[in-house]
């Protein structure tokens, strides 16, 4: 991918998060920093209100960007407006027991967030499209999934692919290819949300499309329920 088209790329995510900073979902503005993608300059504490999992549950933790709080802002804004795919997983098989989740994150920022969830049972780990839109090598990407899962110390951890990039499709092909790797070389699973809204060529299906990097509130949904059914196959 050219520079020119990197700072396309960059300048759309300034534009969407600054969409979510003027109507007031992304918490504090002052956390946003002025380059191109805002990231956070602050660390939340886990989100939304944990609570004990049922013994016929999973318990499950998240740690992600805007694409885990369904660009919302913060997960707990997500899970209150049920754009957050965790939000939409079926009650009767996985209950949220923490975690975390900031548009704008790198997989830096999170593993610096990531801290253990107590009662933990599944670590779903969605992290990486900033990175690309930073130009962080693919081996510091890794690198900081681990340090997530090493934080979170969860007994079973799931690698995510990151979503379709209008962007930068093939990047994006090529990161899921090397998270693929690293989930087998760990021993993780390896889940994608996103089948059925990625082109060929990496790009996003128009149904699903909006800005190029997020979906829509259906496309988180259908993300969810890829989720749920994955998880379900590889538990199986």
């Amino acid at each position: 991918m050219t520079q020119r088209g990197r700072r396309a790329f960059a300048r759309a995510c300034a534009v969407a998060v600054s969409a979510v900073l003027i109507s007031g979902c992304a918490g504090d503005p002052a956390a946003s920093p002025e380059p191109t993608i805002a990231g956070p300059t602050s660390r939340s504490s886990p989100a939304s209100s944990p609570t004990a999992a049922p013994s016929e549950t999973v318990a499950l933790t998240i740690v992600g960007d805007s694409n885990s709080t369904g660009y919302s802002g913060t997960l707990d804004a997500g899970i209150a407006a049920r754009t957050a795919w965790v939000a939409l997983l079926p009650a009767e098989e996985y209950t949220f027991v923490g975690g975390w989740a900031i548009d704008g994150s790198t997989t830096t920022d999170m593993a610096d967030a990531a801290t253990p969830v107590a009662g933990a049972e599944l670590l779903v780990i969605l992290g990486g499209t900033n990175d690309l839109a930073y130009g962080i090598p693919t081996d510091t990407t890794l690198q900081e999934v681990v340090r997530i899962a090493e934080a979170v110390q969860a007994p079973s951890v799931a690698v995510a692919a990151i979503p379709p990039s209008d962007f930068l499709p093939a990047e994006a092909s090529a990161l899921n290819s090397e998270l693929a790797a690293l989930a087998a070389e760990r021993g993780w699973i390896f889940i994608d949300p996103w089948v059925g809204m990625r082109n060929e060529d990496g790009s996003w299906v128009s149904a699903f499309r909006t800005d190029g990097i997020h979906t829509s509130p259906d496309g988180y949904a259908a993300a969810a329920s890829q989720i749920a059914l994955q998880l379900e196959g590889a538990e199986g």
